[in-house]
């Protein structure tokens, strides 16, 4: 028995797109940021800046040089909060938040 083109492609996508969903949840790299004003690298940084940095400068914040692959936010944006999928914005909402 044989599949058409069509079901054998319908099957394909949805697997292909389970398996982007999945690598999202258990936060594994996909090679492709999905929010806003981010980027992915191949080596990002492990201790992103974010808005408890610009609220509260800590000039003795300590990061290890260590980086991971996956989503960091485009200059001048920033994170949220620590939370590594938390959105990127503007420095300028920081102060709202």
């Amino acid at each position: 028995m044989r599949l058409s083109s069509f079901a054998f492609i319908s099957i394909l996508l949805l697997v292909l797109s389970s398996q982007v969903v999945q690598a999202q949840f258990w936060d594994m790299p996909t090679g492709r940021c999905w929010a806003n004003f981010e980027q992915y690298r191949q080596c990002a940084s492990t201790c992103p800046d974010t808005c408890n940095d610009i609220r509260w400068p800590n000039p003795y914040k300590i990061c290890n040089l260590m980086c991971r692959m996956g989503c960091e936010c485009i200059q001048p944006f920033v994170r949220l909060n620590e939370n590594p999928m938390s959105p990127c914005v503007h420095p300028r909402r920081c102060r709202f938040m």
